[in-house]
């Protein structure tokens, strides 16, 4: 509020208008407290406090200055006035501008204009930037303004120090800066190459690495994130480490329990294929058919082959016993009971195969049944070996009763040999001799044939000797002379040098018997049978063209025929076992397999060739065997070994043999003892115990048999020689105990007869 008055100050006595006005800050729209201003009137005196004067420019001109009193630049200054009526009142502005001043502000104040930042004047030389305020000088006062005018070259010269300032402080904080960067740096370069360093480790597997946190600022807050990152990375590669060693245990497990599972499946397959077992099971109510690795190999089939239903399984069962095992399923199925039964199959070759099949139902919760499951097994082989075993049980029933037999059959013609032999002796004529020659050839022909029927009823299976197949041929031909009808003709053909071989009579026997016998079969109207054996090098190429042939040197067996021949389609079946063309009731089927088994089993082979309407041949080849030393020659006397009146002791219970034995042996210039059983002879020999010589004894007797009499006069009389005669086939030389001085097989002649008793004496045999 703008006000006049009057004041007296020391030393001067002038009247001063004074205006107080608040002063604002324009630029920030500030109060900076209130302004004062006082100057003399117009009228009574023109201001003294300025002056100008006059100082060079830049360029060397001089220039008009506003100063203070104290001679400062008005270029310093801040200017005020008043504006008031039109005319602008002023202290610290010279009079010399009021009026330029009152030009250019006068006509902008009464148009009523306001001054902003472009409002510019110059007062003797110098930039001014004017401000106007109105003041409120109140109703009785005209209008009136506040005038600043603010110095621009003091604005220029503050910015010129201001920029210089900037300058110098740039420059001081550039050079700063570039220092503390170096420091910086190197603490940086440091700090970085640590985690640089914490990196690579990281990076190679060492997750434990730790960089030291030099300081707390942002390089010490890095070192310390990457610590942290470091322990997370440790912390979760162990319990990675930890989880996959769990992992990798689990894994082991798991391998070993396939490993496991997988030799049990293996030993399965191997357990079921030995035994030719396997394991079905039959969805009952999809019709799905699940058949183990055994039970197609059973059949036969591949599983592309078999359409896997029930239908499916009954059409490869043998027709004649189909219905038996849909009997069964249909009873099991309604009964619930488990079902046990053998029947035959028919292979997609056509082979017939015998099994035994279990199957049980396996219901649900409901009582229902959903499933069957159960096994097949292969006992084509088995049935074979049952009904070999029961053959060979009737072969050893006929063997024992023909070793009974045998034995009787041996003392019979025991004295009817020697009686031949003795009435030949005494006879001149040569019709008489010759007929006693054919008798004395029948009974030896019988007591062959005898000793043929017990080899092969009785023979030794599991013992081979060096054996002559051309004598095996011989005696088979004798055989089948007699008992093949006579609409069939026998010629068998033996070389003289044949090979000799490792075998088994008794088998070989059977091998020849099985092969006339179905020769026999296969000509029923007559035809020729032929019998040859002969020796045979085998090259590379004859054997390729034999089935498991290999090169070498072999005995071939040949058993030939003239009969019907056997038809291609059947030929790669004959050796199939229990596989037969004949009626029921006339064959069983085993007889060409037990054949091919046996051959086999000597390490030989067997080839076939067959045309209908022409006949078979069967050649089975037997290998080589080295050849026995050549036996030492023994010179037997041309006559009968006489006797010097020893004393015999002969026990025998046949009566007919001691009847012809002893009156030849006296004949012979011998004393003789005869006893029908042991009892007898010891009571015999206690008589003359100084007397006996020689003691000849059968084994077969009652009361007291041969070998119980052996061990008698073993005790009583251990140095008497003793010689055993049997008409059985098992009593051979190497079955008596030791010390016997020798065996005669019954029946023996007369000379053999003298013989053994001469060499028992021990003395120089006496012809007569």
């Amino acid at each position: 509020m703008g006000y006049l008055a009057p004041r007296k100050e020391p030393g001067l006595l002038q009247i001063r208008e004074m205006v107080f006005t608040p002063v604002v800050d324009q630029v920030n729209q500030q109060k900076l407290g209130v302004l004062a201003v006082g100057f003399p009137l117009p009228e009574t005196q023109k201001p003294e406090s300025a002056s100008f004067g006059g100082v060079p420019d830049r360029a060397g001109n001089s220039k008009a200055v506003l100063t203070n009193r104290t001679g400062l630049s008005a270029e310093s200054m801040i200017l005020s006035g008043i504006w008031l009526d039109g005319l602008l009142y002023s202290s610290s502005i010279s009079t010399i501008y009021l009026p330029q001043l009152e030009r250019d502000i006068g006509g902008q104040l009464q148009a009523g204009r306001k001054f902003g930042n472009e409002a510019i004047v110059r007062i003797g030389g110098a930039t001014y930037q004017v401000y106007c305020q109105a003041l409120n000088t109140g109703s009785a006062f005209p209008s009136a303004y506040q005038v600043c005018l603010y110095s621009l070259a003091e604005a220029a010269a503050e910015k010129h120090h201001f920029r210089q300032k900037i300058l110098v402080s740039g420059t001081v904080a550039l050079l700063g800066a570039l220092a503390l960067s170096l420091l910086i740096s190197r603490g940086l370069a440091v700090s970085l190459q640590e985690l640089v360093t914490g990196t690579t480790e990281i990076e190679l597997g060492n997750y434990g690495v730790k960089v030291p946190v030099r300081r707390r600022d942002e390089m010490g807050r890095l070192a310390a994130a990457f610590n942290e990152m470091t322990e997370r990375i440790s912390a979760s590669y162990t319990a990675q480490e930890q989880r996959i060693a769990e992992r990798t245990q689990e894994l082991a497990e798991r391998k070993r329990a396939e490993e496991a599972l997988r030799q049990s499946e293996a030993s399965l397959r191997e357990a079921q294929r030995i035994a030719h077992l396997g394991n079905w099971q039959w969805n009952v109510t999809t019709n799905e058919l699940r058949w183990s690795e055994e039970v197609y190999s059973i059949f036969g089939l591949a599983p592309q082959q078999f359409r896997a239903t029930y239908e499916a399984f009954l059409e490869r069962i043998h027709p004649e016993d189909r219905e038996k095992v849909t009997q069964a399923v249909r009873q099991t199925l309604g009964e619930g009971q488990t079902y046990s039964l053998e029947h035959r199959i028919v292979r997609m070759d056509g082979e017939v195969r015998i099994v035994h099949e279990r199957a049980e139902i396996v219901q649900d919760d409901t009582g229902k049944t959903v499933q069957m499951v159960g096994t097949v097994q292969d006992i084509t082989e088995q049935k074979r070996i049952e009904a070999e075993f029961l053959r060979a049980q009737r072969l050893d029933s006929v063997g024992a009763l023909a070793g009974g037999m045998a034995h009787d059959l041996n003392n019979a013609l025991s004295p009817i040999l020697m009686g031949i032999q003795i009435i030949r002796r005494q006879l001149h004529d040569p019709e008489t001799r010759q007929m006693l020659t054919v008798m004395e050839a029948n009974t030896h022909r019988g007591a062959e044939m005898v000793r043929q029927v017990l080899t092969f009823a009785r023979g030794r299976e599991g013992e081979r000797d060096l054996l002559n197949v051309g004598r095996l041929v011989r005696e088979m031909e004798n055989i089948i002379r007699q008992t093949l009808p006579k609409s069939i003709a026998v010629t068998a053909t033996v070389p003289p040098d044949l090979w000799p071989v490792l075998g088994n009579a008794t088998q070989l026997h059977q091998v020849l018997l099985n092969l006339c016998v179905n020769a026999r079969d296969a000509m029923p109207g007559g035809g020729e049978l032929t019998l040859a054996v002969d020796n045979v090098e085998l090259s590379p190429e004859e054997a390729k063209g034999i089935p498991e042939a290999a090169p070498g040197p072999y005995v071939m067996l040949l058993v030939s025929d003239t009969g019907s021949g056997i038809p291609p389609e059947v030929l790669p079946r004959i050796f199939e076992p229990f596989f037969t063309t004949k009626d029921p009731g006339k064959g069983t089927g085993l007889g060409l397999s037990t054949i091919a088994r046996i051959i086999r089993n000597h390490g030989g082979f067997v080839s076939v060739k067959s045309e209908v309407g022409a006949g078979t041949t069967f050649e089975s080849y037997f290998p080589r065997a080295a050849a026995p030393p050549p036996p030492v020659a023994t010179t037997l006397p041309a006559g009968l070994c006489r006797g010097q009146g020893e004393l015999l002791l002969f026990i025998d219970d046949d009566w007919s043999v001691r009847e012809m034995v002893c009156p030849t042996l006296k004949e012979q210039g011998y004393r003789v003892l005869s006893a029908a059983n042991g009892a007898e002879a010891l009571a015999l020999l206690s008589q003359h115990a100084r007397e006996v010589r020689v003691v000849l004894t059968d084994l077969a007797m009652p009361v007291m048999d041969g070998t119980a009499t052996l061990e008698a006069l073993r005790m009583r009389f251990p140095d008497l020689p003793v010689i055993v005669m049997s008409g059985s086939l098992e009593a051979g030389q190497d079955r008596l105990p030791a010390g016997i001085a020798a065996f005669l097989p019954k029946p023996f002649p007369l000379e053999q007869l003298l013989t053994v008793i001469a060499d028992a004496l021990g003395a120089e045999p006496r012809v007569g």
